[in-house]
């Protein structure tokens, strides 16, 4: 399970008194999401409409105002049928408001499970619709008004003649005031949100905010607590969201303990496979000269790319803990307990560096630095940073040491 995301389309009242229908995510439709990417939906995206409810504006902190009845795949994309319930203040002012036009639109929010990614677009293949909210402006140009249902009741015309003219009393005129400071609030909170959206892409909170340590996270998922079971799926999902701080506070732990790791770049593993394939320069015969005139030939040459893969490689560990500990134990205890195992992993994986680093063996690897002096300490160093602008094009970026070669270089 990942992050809740919402995008906005447009919609209408539907057939059934009291129903919105509409297309809910156009298909194959590339939209700016932010200004930090495109994204786009796929026929089947949609896995589910069941138990969604309708909110207002994404309040959520607020009771929602419908559910959604029935959705289904069209030429045009995902069209849903949602049902608002006659008594609640929300959905009735939300009625009106529809009736005169004023609201046509509305706002997904969903969980995105599978998507694919090329360049700049990200293309949902499967996501899980969580909530759909009435808002004012539409992300998807695509989505369609379709239909308008309300119910009416209209008087007999004998009554209607002979029923004399009200004046507007001054209650009548109070609660139509209220109803528009009422909307013009709800239109400024709508404004506000999507000014913020295109500030920067909200992230919603996750479940493990309301642990304060991994400790106590692990007693509530020992005794079955939702929002624990809720938070370790949505960890162990492939998308990235806002995490709470504890999680960060393990991460640091980790880091601390394996700095050879942390001075080398890295980047996310594939989706699957045991293999991680990579682009490697194996020959480069490009040579770079200046052109004597306009129109006579150039320098020429060559570069030869290599497809180069290495093993995915899994360092793990256990400790087990029984559940008599886990529900007996004071959290420090657990706490503890959880960052011992994060120190070890830190530990062994920069261990790893440090033998994969020692067994590596090419032209250039040694440079010598022995000869006791400063002199000599600063031609080695030098000479290897030349080596590696000379057979890569880059500047070295760090020299990486063991404690008796950091003693060695500082004395």
């Amino acid at each position: 399970m990942s992050n809740l995301e919402t995008r906005e389309v447009e919609f209408s009242l539907g057939e059934e008194p009291g129903t919105i229908r509409g297309i809910a995510v156009p298909y194959n439709q590339p939209t700016n999401i932010g200004g930090q990417y495109r994204e786009q939906f796929v026929p089947g995206a949609i896995r589910s409409v069941e138990d969604v409810k309708v909110f207002y504006g994404h309040q959520h902190d607020d009771l929602p105002i419908g559910k959604i009845l029935e959705g289904r795949d069209t030429p045009d994309g995902y069209e849903i049928v949602a049902k608002l319930t006659t008594g609640v203040q929300r959905a009735d002012e939300t009625l009106a408001l529809m009736r005169d036009g004023v609201l046509n639109k509305f706002s997904i929010g969903f969980m995105p499970i599978e998507q694919t990614r090329e360049g700049d677009l990200v293309t949902r293949t499967l996501v899980e619709m969580r909530e759909l909210s009435v808002v004012n402006w539409p992300a998807y140009s695509g989505a369609a008004i379709t239909q308008v249902r309300e119910e009416k009741t209209e008087a007999p015309a004998e009554a209607l003649e002979d029923e004399p003219i009200k004046q507007e009393s001054e209650l009548d005129v109070s609660e139509n005031t209220e109803l528009d400071v009422r909307a013009i609030q709800d239109e400024l909170v709508e404004l506000r949100r999507e000014i913020a959206v295109n500030v920067a892409p909200q992230t919603p909170a996750v479940p493990g905010m309301s642990f304060r340590s991994i400790g106590e996270y692990a007693k509530a998922l020992a005794t079955g607590d939702s929002n624990a079971v809720e938070f370790c799926r949505a960890a162990t999902s492939a998308n990235t969201y806002s995490l709470p701080g504890w999680v960060g506070f393990i991460n640091n732990l980790i880091n601390a303990n394996r700095p050879s790791w942390n001075v080398w770049s890295q980047g996310a593993l594939p989706a699957s496979g045991l293999t991680v394939d990579y682009a490697k320069v194996s020959a480069n015969t490009i040579a770079v000269g200046n052109q004597a005139t306009e129109n006579t030939a150039i320098s020429d040459g060559e570069i030869t790319i290599a497809n180069t893969s290495t093993a995915v490689k899994t360092y793990a560990g256990k400790s087990t803990l029984s559940r008599q500990l886990v529900d007996r134990s004071s959290t420090p205890y657990l706490d503890t307990a959880f960052e011992a195992m994060a120190i070890a992993y830190g530990n062994t994986t920069n261990a790893a560096v440090v033998s994969a680093i020692a067994a590596l063996n090419f032209t250039g690897k040694v440079m010598d630095m022995d000869g006791g002096t400063a002199k000599s300490v600063l031609e080695g160093i030098v000479d290897g940073a030349k080596y590696i602008k000379q057979n890569s094009g880059l500047n070295a970026e760090f020299i990486l040491a063991g404690p008796a070669l950091y003693k060695y270089l500082v004395t």
